[in-house]
């Protein structure tokens, strides 16, 4: 898994192709995706331009995606979530897919769905977003496969490292999204931060 991922969370469509042939020059190797973003169709005919296999994808499944709604008059569900993506994303597998929130009433079902995939290899891995140490130890009771991915939000501002060891400890990949909180001004003012930056001629976000 990269340890750099290009995140297209609110990339409009009109400029995914241009963010990601400059993300692919620039040395990005994962591309994080979500069904809830909307723009996985973008995605995907950019991909088929610029080379699927160039980058590891991610993608997510959210309730929103299918909570309420119907697919021929029957109740939607986490596969045909999975299908809508890999057919927006032109591909006929991801490398990674993540239970994007852990929405009490619906978290273990959707794992176990995941689960199901990555046991008929439609998914090379499978993992979870936004979880804290107890959701990860809920799913640990559903069988003996670990999530092997948990993305929370971290920055310097909540490093969160009681929950990254835990992850490190059970052999879960840590990745940090929102990685500049949100723009808050504390951490682009932050004197420490700004004290590196000058000593490597860079700016904050760099």
């Amino acid at each position: 898994m990269p340890m750099l991922n290009l995140g297209t969370y609110q990339i409009p469509e009109s400029k995914m192709f241009r963010v990601l042939s400059e993300a692919k020059e620039l040395g990005y190797e994962g591309l994080d995706s979500a069904g809830a973003y909307g723009n996985e169709k973008a995605i995907g005919d950019a991909l088929n331009e610029l080379g699927r296999d160039r980058f590891f994808i991610t993608s997510k499944v959210d309730v929103r995606q299918f909570v309420g709604q119907t697919v021929n008059g029957r109740p939607k569900t986490v596969y045909d979530c999975f299908e809508e993506t890999l057919s927006y994303l032109q591909t006929e597998y991801v490398d990674l897919y993540l239970v994007h929130w852990p929405v009490p009433e619906h978290f273990v079902a959707m794992w176990k769905c995941l689960l199901q995939l990555y046991a008929d290899k439609r998914v090379k891995a499978i993992g979870v977003s936004n979880c804290q140490k107890e959701h990860i130890e809920r799913l640990l009771q559903e069988g003996d496969v670990v999530p092997a991915f948990n993305q929370f939000e971290r920055h310097p501002l909540n490093n969160r490292m009681e929950l990254v060891r835990f992850c490190q400890g059970m052999g879960i990949q840590v990745c940090a999204h929102s990685p500049f909180a949100w723009g808050n001004a504390r951490l682009l003012e932050y004197d420490k931060l700004n004290a590196i930056a000058a000593k490597y001629n860079k700016t904050i976000p760099q």
